[in-house]
This record gives C-alpha cells, structure tokens and sequence, in this order.
C-alpha cells in the first residue's frame, strides 16, 4: 500500500487522542475499583489496587485497563530516526523507555501480586471470586480439589514453597509496578515540560518565553511527575518498616487496616491520568493558538 493511499484514508490517528484516552483510563481506574468495593456489597475493600485482581469484576476491569495502557505505549510509540532540532523529547531513549512502561505495565496487570489482599469475614458473606488452585485432584464424580492459593507463581507447579521462587519472579510485579511509575514520573518531570511546539512559545519558535497555556502545563506535569515520585517513596518506606524493623508486623497490619498502599497507588495512577490527559489537551483543555 503507498504513503498516498494511507493518507487518504477517511480517518487518522490522533496523538492527543491516544494519550488523552491513556490518562483518562488511568485517573479512573482506581475511580473505578473505589466505586465497585463501596457499592458491592460482596467485594471487600482491598488493600492495595493490585489485590482487585482476585475480587469479582475487579479483577477484569484492573487487567482490561493496565492491558490497554500497556499495549497501546509498547505498540504505539515508535522512534522515526528524526534528530532534528525540536525533537530532543522524541528521542530514541524515550521511545523505548515508553515501550519499557508499557510491558512493566503489563507485567502489573498479568503478574498478580500475591497474599488475600482483605481480612474476608466470612460472617458479613464477602466473596473471593479468584484464586489459584494447587495440585488438583478430581474425585470420580468429578469434583475438584485441592489447596487454595493465592501465590502467581507456585500454580505453575515447580516450585512447592514461596521461598523456592527466584528472587526476581518472585518480586516481578512490585518490580514491575516501580519500573512503570519511574518511568512515568520521569516523562511528566522530564520530557512533557520541553518545548515541542512553536505554539507553546510566545515567539512561536521552539526558544523563547513559554505561554501561559505552557507555562499552565508544565506546572501540572511537574505536580503530578512529583505525586507519582512521593507516593512510590511511600510505600517503599512502608516495605522496609514492615520488612527490616522490629514491630514491622503491627506497623503493616496497622497500614492495612487504612487501606493506605490502595490510596498510594490511586494517586499515583491518578497523577499519571492527569499528566497525560493533559498531555492529550483533554477537552481542548490547555491548548495553543496555533502560530498566525
């Protein structure tokens, strides 16, 4: 097919469009998963965004979301070999860390963290609707046994205990999720607040005093490339109190109980959301006169 015939197709690929949709499933995904645990009266309220991945619902709405955002960076952003002035965002390294967020992306989603992720009391009729089944046996009226778990790895069936599980796998989705938001962070701070455009200047060159609408920009990719950046500091800091300090038991049972890793990773996603959602001129929110 020739370069005339594509662009004589009765539609095209918008870049605003793409990144506007990525923010906007981002900011609501935890919206999203809130919303579910406060309405069901079956779905427990859980510790963390990930641990929806086990919850009726929840766990469809978590990987469909992640899926998405991650195939669309790792498919979408593509490096054209342009080094010209005014590209120095659209480099090769940001092409490819773009496609390094995606697949850490994807590695939240289908690499589900482990543990029940909520107390389940049984009296109050909440459902887990999602484990993995260890050893399965059926009996021969075709029943189906064997040990509940909620460990990704061992359903593979080589490993028989958590701790035989290499480091790596064994930490893949934290990994994957710290690799994904550093990333992110990195664009809001780093890429998203340069001069891509003469509209953004004053000027209309790629030099010169940034307008308002930039000026307004960057301010908010700067805001939530920060937001993203503290909320992974603070559940670093709570993973090395509860894992390398005496009383680290009392502490994450404490952290738990106030859901606090779920509301990190909700303003972490909600930042991420904004900072491309802006990105994308959502609503035409934001945008420049283009040069006269």
């Amino acid at each position: 097919m020739s370069d005339a015939s594509i662009l004589n197709l009765p539609f095209e690929v918008n870049p605003k469009r793409i990144n506007a949709t990525i923010g906007a499933i981002a900011f609501l995904l935890p919206v999203s998963l809130f919303l579910l645990a406060s309405l069901s009266p079956t779905t427990c309220a859980m510790y963390s965004i990930s641990h929806f991945y086990y919850t009726r619902i929840g766990g469809d709405i978590l990987v469909g979301a992640l899926a998405v955002v991650g195939a669309v960076m790792v498919l979408f952003y593509v490096y054209k070999g342009d080094d010209a002035p005014g590209n120095e965002a659209h480099n090769r390294r940001n092409a490819l860390l773009a496609k390094a967020a995606g697949l850490f992306g994807l590695g939240v989603a289908f690499i589900p963290t482990g543990g029940v992720g909520c107390d389940y009391p049984a009296s109050e009729g909440f459902d887990v609707s999602r484990f993995f089944v260890l050893n399965t046996v059926i009996d021969g009226e075709g029943v189906v046994g064997g040990e509940k778990s909620f460990d990704f790895w061992l359903s593979f069936g080589h490993w028989s205990a958590p701790e035989e599980v290499p480091f790596l796998l064994a930490h893949a989705h934290y990994i994957s999720a710290a690799g994904m938001f550093a990333i992110l962070a990195y664009f809001s701070l780093r890429v998203f607040t340069r001069v891509q455009t003469p509209a953004a200047t004053r000027s209309h060159t790629l030099v010169g005093e940034k307008t308002s609408a930039k000026r307004t920009r960057n301010a908010i990719y700067t805001g939530m490339g920060w937001l993203m950046l503290l909320a992974m500091g603070a559940l670093a800091v709570k993973m090395g109190v509860a894992n390398w300090t005496e009383g680290g038991a009392a502490f994450e049972a404490r952290w738990n109980a106030a859901r606090l890793t779920f509301w990190c990773e909700a303003v972490a996603l909600m930042a991420f959301g904004v900072s491309w959602a802006v990105k994308g001129r959502i609503f035409g929110l934001l945008e420049d006169q283009a040069p006269s």
